[in-house]
């Protein structure tokens, strides 16, 4: 995931090349290499630093790439480049190590250079090789107070191996090696290579002292190869005669080397290779080696990012003025939601009290349906006694039902019609009709009537002793039949 995160950025490269300045503006993202523009600035050396400082200001503009300071690569010719092996130690024995070795490193005067240096196999568990870049302080002052004066933003100066090991690993697939990266520029021919026994290959023939069959050979040799291993070469910049019989491997720049999936039709990928791996390694510096030659007090950083700090501050500073603007809203807000969690839990208190006080209420209408049933048997008797006092003795019931509904009574009586008179006068009762219509038989009229109960209370109800009809006549208990069906209460 991290080394994802090294592969995104955006920046601008320049190459020197010879009196020219090559300018190339990328951005880096993971679906692929942006190129957002190319240029390049004729003898820059020999024109006022104002005019082509303009030029270059306006195509970073046009790239809209005005905050974002360049990575600088210097010509060959103008650095050395050395490989050590050193132990395994921390940062600081290793920079002293270095500094001990410097002078055995370069033919300069000492104290009169500028060096960086990288560790290539940071994993390494044995000897590591590091790798150590010197240039003349007069050459790295020169093109600093150049670039300055121009008005361009730099960032680093570089060289060009470090840029090319970027854009080689820009690549998530695995990296071709053994490998030799041929550059021709007129007369120079740059080379740079990778292989298991060698970490950082970079060396320089003239050509018109060294054959390119030759110069090949040599860099090849200092791969330190297998015995069978064979290296992959790539050629850039101007066309380059080799030899076909050659044992290298041929390979194009873009089989080996990340390419654009956009960028404008004047860009030529072979031919600004070292341009665009400059660029690549201004966006993603942490795939190159990290050497920067140019003093720390003179590297310009533009980007966006480092305003995130003063952006960060600046934003809680408002952010505290507007809380402390807002605290007596805040605190009076705060004080009300917590007046509204005592009301609600005292509401929880009022619905628990409400809701007892309808139990009690369900409780005291049960307790009164109990009471009723308790007096329903006395005002069921009161029912039976009353009936039994108004009916004639001449009329026999043979049926009396009292329930819920109300109250059903059948029997036989001479003359049925005036009974319905006879109870209406029933305080126990009311709604006095006949169920059915009456039948004769036998001199007598079969009746059944219904009624309903009468309201509790609605009026006084004699007791049932006060109601007892005196006995009959001996003569009209001779005339009644021998026994009446008794009354089904």
């Amino acid at each position: 995931m991290l080394s994802q995160f090294q592969r995104i950025g955006t920046g601008c490269g320049i190459e020197i090349r010879g009196a020219d300045l090559h300018v190339v503006a990328v951005k880096s993202r993971r679906a692929g290499l942006t190129v957002l523009g190319s240029a390049k600035i004729e003898n820059f050396r020999e024109r006022p630093a104002t005019e082509w400082g303009r030029e270059f200001a306006d195509f970073l503009a046009s790239c809209g790439f005005a905050h974002v300071s360049a990575t600088v690569s210097l010509p060959r010719e103008d650095v050395i480049v050395r490989q050590v092996q050193l132990p395994p130690m921390g940062e600081k024995e290793r920079a002293s190590a270095v500094r001990y070795q410097l002078d055995g490193l370069h033919p300069f005067p000492e104290d009169e250079v500028f060096h960086a240096y990288a560790v290539l196999d940071v994993n390494a568990k044995g000897p590591s090789p590091v790798v150590v870049v010197v240039a003349e302080q007069k050459t790295v002052t020169h093109y600093a107070d150049l670039f300055e004066e121009a008005g361009v933003a730099v960032a680093a100066f570089t060289v060009s191996a470090s840029s090319l090991r970027a854009a080689l690993r820009l690549r998530t697939d695995r990296l071709a090696t053994p490998l030799l990266v041929v550059n021709r520029n007129g007369q120079d021919l740059e080379i740079y290579g990778e292989s298991d026994g060698r970490a950082a290959l970079s060396v320089e023939f003239d050509l018109g002292a060294v054959p390119a069959g030759r110069a090949l050979q040599l860099a090849e040799a200092d791969l330190r190869l297998d015995r069978g291993e064979t290296a992959v070469l790539v050629l850039s910049g101007e066309p380059l005669d080799v030899d076909p019989e050659n044992a290298l491997t041929p390979a194009s720049v873009g089989e080996i080397f990340p390419v654009p999936v956009s960028a404008p039709t004047d860009f030529d990928l072979s031919r600004d290779l070292q341009s665009l791996a400059t660029a690549i390694e201004s966006a993603c510096p942490r795939l190159g080696w990290g050497a920067n030659l140019l003093p720390a007090e003179r590297r310009r950083s533009d980007s966006r990012l480092v305003w995130i700090p003063t952006a960060v501050l600046a934003g809680l500073l408002v952010l505290l003025g507007i809380g402390f603007l807002l605290r007596s809203t805040i605190q009076n807000r705060a004080y009300a939601a917590v007046i509204e969690q005592r009301l609600a839990a005292l509401q929880d208190v009022v619905n628990s009290t409400e809701s007892n006080r309808e139990a009690a209420v369900e409780v005291r209408e049960r307790i009164a349906v109990l009471e009723g049933q308790a007096s329903r048997t006395l005002q069921d008797l009161r029912i039976v006694s009353e009936i039994s006092t108004l009916l004639p003795a001449s009329a026999w019931l043979q049926s009396l039902a009292v329930n819920d509904e109300g109250i059903r009574l059948s029997g036989e009586t001479a003359n049925a019609a005036p009974l319905l008179g006879v109870l209406n006068q029933a305080r126990t009762v009311q709604g006095v009709a006949f169920a059915t219509s009456l039948v004769r038989r036998d001199g007598k009229e079969r009746f059944e009537i219904t009624a309903q109960r009468g309201v509790p209370g609605a009026r006084p109800i004699p007791e049932p002793e006060a109601a007892i009809a005196p006995a009959p006549a001996p003569d009209e208990a001779a005339q009644a039949p021998a026994a009446a069906p008794e009354a089904t209460p």
